[in-house]
């Protein structure tokens, strides 16, 4: 079996050409993309709702504004850092 990275002693880890050539990162990143836009659209939606509609916004609206934006940091996070994790989950 063909090695897909070089190991080093410390990080960080060097990705062969064969790896990124058959990494499905952005495949994940993608998909990880749409399960948080299908219900940011729905938070917005909502907030429309409360807000400009029947402008009465509760503390549950504001925990799930909190929630989507940490959310979205961790998919920022995620798509710069998939690599690495799925080459630690592999090992």
């Amino acid at each position: 079996m063909q090695l897909l990275f070089e190991r080093q002693d410390g990080p960080p880890l060097s990705f062969t050409d064969e790896y990124i050539k058959e990494s499905n990162s952005k495949v994940l990143v993608a998909v990880a993309s749409i399960c948080f836009a299908v219900p940011a659209l729905i938070v917005l939606l909502r907030a429309y709702v409360r807000g400009v509609m029947i402008r009465s916004m509760g503390w549950d609206d504001y925990v799930i504004f909190a929630t989507m934006v940490r959310l979205l940091n961790l998919l920022c996070c995620l798509s710069k850092s998939l690599p690495a994790i799925v080459l630690y989950l592999t090992m």
